[in-house]
């Protein structure tokens, strides 16, 4: 008996001992380098990213200096409602993201016939909406001519098809076609078209149109890789449930990640509110790439349910790599805050740099949550919705400490490290008990029950023949 459970453990440890050899075997972390998100066109899309947010800080810069303060005063009011339109245009895109990955998962494919149609439809009734409201939008913005107003409607419906295009793509890892249709669109165009049409005079008017150009561009880039999908019928369809979750869990990150710059406005005096959205605003950089990054792994997290052993590989990595742009962020503001403040917006803003370093740290923390709440998202957990409770959160430790911009400024930072610590410990905890579940080795019918429970539309589907 004691040789043979000698034997036994032999047996067992060389088995483990094999896996092992296998697992670090040249060519087995080759196929795992090349089957990694960022392989998979990941690298080109955030380096599309790059290029993007590069191409539009020329666009501002260089129309600053044609328009003039006062012209660039108008389109910069302007420009900044269609930050509005995105929360819910890229919860929409995620939205589609993870129907189609889960769909790709069972070796299924998801038309989006319906959903560009629906796109359409939505967008159009924006547009018309928007020319109703355009005449109230002039007289606040105080604008002297309604055109801007009512070309800026125009870019409604391209901003909506694109969501849902861009969604299928990602969905399906074609990462490099999104990344060649944003910098040929987002980027080139838009910079190219804006400097020439201001410049043969067409003013704010010129900037607003290029613009839209930009996003006719875009979807004419991404138009041959989705006609299959126009042509053929839907397998299935985005559901309102689905798509109103989605909004809801990311429009919290948006606004957790937003809430200092009003919470300022609010409390502080009209001066001190100024250095301190300027400190959030040059905060943001620590957000640069990792927004960016969680789309590239977001689509192997719904493949896997959120609940496997390659989910769990997945959203590591995720941290690891979210985790390590946001600290060299972090790093470079906090280093550098006197040069950030002074390049972005003056001398006269010297009284914001400390408080730079502070919401650089929250910036970066809540680029680590936003990460987390894709993963519950993936999983179709409650713990999705968790960046209204740091909202909550912060907007009262704020109410009880305002007295200076780095006072409010610690209140921002304490709040997202609580909301942090709670969502990663959360996380962990449903991480430890899928490894338990799936070291009792389910059978089948457990295993198509989590996901059927987890896709409900995916067990529809499985019934069809």
């Amino acid at each position: 008996m004691e040789q043979v459970r000698r034997t036994g453990g032999a047996t067992l440890h060389g088995g483990r001992l094999g896996e092992a050899r296998r697992a670090l075997a040249p060519t087995t972390l080759v196929e795992r380098a090349r089957s990694s998100p960022l392989a998979l066109g990941g690298v080109a899309f955030v380096g599309a990213s790059v290029a993007v947010n590069l191409s539009n800080f020329a666009f501002h810069a260089a129309l600053s200096r044609l328009l003039g303060p006062a012209g660039y005063g108008a389109l910069g009011s302007l420009l900044n409602t269609l930050v509005v339109l995105s929360v819910p245009l890229g919860a929409l895109e995620a939205a589609v993201t993870r129907m189609v990955a889960a769909r790709a998962s069972i070796g299924s494919s998801a038309g989006c016939r319906r959903l560009s149609v629906q796109a359409v439809a939505v967008g159009a009734l924006g547009s018309v909406v928007w020319a109703g409201l355009s005449p109230l939008v002039q007289g606040f913005l105080q604008l002297h001519s309604l055109w801007p107003v009512l070309l800026l409607g125009l870019s409604i419906v391209p901003m909506a098809v694109g969501a849902v295009w861009q969604g299928v793509l990602v969905g399906e890892q074609r990462f490099r076609t999104v990344a060649v249709a944003q910098v040929l669109g987002s980027g080139a165009a838009r910079l190219a078209m804006g400097v020439l049409l201001v410049s043969a005079g067409l003013g704010v008017s010129g900037a607003v149109l290029a613009t839209v150009t930009a996003g006719v561009v875009t979807l004419a880039v991404l138009l041959p890789s989705v006609r299959s999908r126009l042509t053929s019928a839907d397998t299935g369809a985005l559901t309102a449930g689905d798509a109103a979750w989605t909004i809801a869990s990311l429009g919290g990150v948006a606004t957790l990640t937003s809430l200092d710059t009003w919470l300022g406005r609010h409390f502080l005096s009209p001066l001190a509110a100024g250095y301190f959205t300027a400190a959030a605003t040059a905060g943001r950089i620590a957000l640069f790439l990792p927004g960016t990054i969680i789309l590239v792994f977001f689509p192997g997290l719904v493949k896997a349910a959120g609940r496997t052993a390659e989910a769990h590989t997945a959203i590591g990595r995720a941290l690891i790599w979210v985790g390590a742009c946001a600290l060299v962020g972090v790093a470079v503001l906090v280093g550098a805050s006197g040069l950030v403040v002074g390049v972005l917006f003056g001398a006269q803003f010297t009284p914001a740099v400390p408080v730079v370093r502070v919401l650089a740290a929250a910036d970066g923390m809540a680029a680590l949550i936003s990460t987390l709440v894709y993963f519950q998202l993936a999983r179709r957990s409650r713990l999705a919705i968790a960046g209204w409770a740091g909202c909550v959160l912060m907007a009262g430790l704020a109410a009880l400490w305002h007295g200076s911009t780095q006072q409010l400024a610690w209140t921002m930072l304490a709040a997202d490290a609580a909301t942090l610590v709670t969502l990663g410990a959360a996380s962990t905890l449903q991480v430890r008990r899928d490894r338990r579940r799936l070291a009792a080795g389910p059978g089948p019918a457990a295993a198509g029950g989590r996901r059927a429970a987890t896709f409900p539309a995916l067990a529809r589907d499985r019934a069809v023949p």
